[in-house]
């Protein structure tokens, strides 16, 4: 079907759930009856907002772990550092498995369908990368982690080919609201919400890999464009939506981590004369002549850039915005609220926001669970 373009702003959540979010909570009528759970007091904390200790009870900062544990996974990799490539190669199946379970046990069947491929994926890579580091060759490895990754493939062309175009796994509507109330629109009316937008961009990413895996060039420059543009739109949509600096980061880092595996795919795909495969690479930190005609070397460089957003957003922009030094226009507006947005606040009861009469919609509250994202 054909797609349609949407603009990528930022849009209210539907009037019948008048949800707003605040701490980590989802904001819920009181004046009609509703009355929140215990769950209520637990204070867990929205993704998109400053950092708190709590924040990371919530999907989606469990999710940024996984790319911090990945990144470093591929930059050692690229370097050949026999220990930390194995451990955190490790520590990143690990993880992907934990967020299997805490799909399985919120009971959302979609993200249990698309982490399993993605689990899939990471199991191939592991056995291309551990093929690679421990005997020097990938010949025996690439074949089994080729059919993983074409399972991988197919696993995720069986949902958008046919159980999504026939509806026999659809997405949670509260779960798909939930995206929209925090402003997270894909560009394309194909996809329901951001998440099935994300999950295409893993697609690409994995087809590419498969490609890289098969050393077949024209394909794999098939896959890099719309993997890179995928990525970059994300860095594009979280920008200009507000109070997305910290989702905005990591789609940065994202989009460097795939520029990094593309510079050092490029260099043995093609076979020319800077790819250095079977070559041992140059030090990151030791440049030369040599090394600068060597695309691993440039990936290593560029997934090293990767970290950089990341170490901004914990050492820059966390410690200034809760000392409140970086201040959101909008949030000026409420200050009652104020210190709860900036992650500097504990979480209130819903009493205590409607005994100091916060402007609506802040006047209801109800707790978001960790399967929120």
């Amino acid at each position: 079907c054909s797609l349609t373009r949407r603009l990528a702003v930022p849009m209210a959540p539907s009037p019948e759930l008048k949800e707003s979010l605040v701490n980590g909570v989802v904001v819920k009528d009181v004046e009609s009856g509703d009355k929140p759970d215990d769950s209520s007091h637990q204070g867990v904390f929205l993704y998109r907002l400053p950092f708190s200790s709590q924040s990371y009870y919530m999907l989606r900062p469990v999710e940024n772990v996984h790319i911090y544990v990945w990144i470093i996974k591929d930059l050692s990799w690229s370097q050949d550092w026999y220990y930390p490539t194995l451990i955190f190669g490790a520590l990143a199946l690990l993880w992907c498995g934990m967020l299997l379970l805490e799909a399985i046990r919120a009971r959302s069947v979609y993200e249990v369908y698309m982490i399993t491929g993605t689990t899939l994926w990471l199991a191939a890579n592991y056995t291309w990368m551990a093929g690679e580091v421990i005997n020097n060759d990938d010949a025996k490895v690439v074949p089994p982690s080729a059919i993983m990754m074409e399972s991988a493939i197919a696993w995720f062309l069986l949902y958008y080919l046919v159980l999504k175009p026939f509806k026999l796994l659809t997405i949670d509507d509260e779960h798909t609201e939930r995206l929209r109330a925090v402003g997270l629109y894909s560009r394309f009316s194909f996809f329901e919400n951001w998440r099935e937008y994300e999950h295409v961009h893993t697609l690409l990413w994995l087809c590419k890999d498969l490609c890289w895996n098969q050393d077949q060039p024209i394909p794999w420059v098939i896959f890099i464009i719309p993997t890179l543009l995928v990525g970059l739109d994300f860095v594009y949509i979280t920008w200009n939506t507000k109070r997305m600096f910290i989702d905005c980061c990591h789609y940065a880092s994202q989009f460097l981590w795939v520029a990094g595996n593309a510079l050092w795919a490029m260099g043995e795909v093609f076979d020319f004369k800077y790819s250095d495969d079977d070559q041992p690479p140059h030090p990151l930190f030791h440049p030369t002549a040599e090394a600068a005609h060597k695309m691993r070397w440039w990936s290593s460089v560029c997934l090293f850039c990767a970290i950089v957003p990341l170490v901004l957003l914990y050492l820059v922009w966390y410690p200034l915005t809760c000392l409140e030094l970086i201040k959101a226009a909008d949030i000026e507006e409420n200050k009652h609220v104020k210190n709860v947005l900036f992650g500097c606040g504990d979480a209130k009861d819903v009493a205590d926001i409607v005994e100091e009469e916060v402007k609506p919609p802040l006047a209801h509250v109800k707790s978001i669970g960790t399967n929120a994202l």
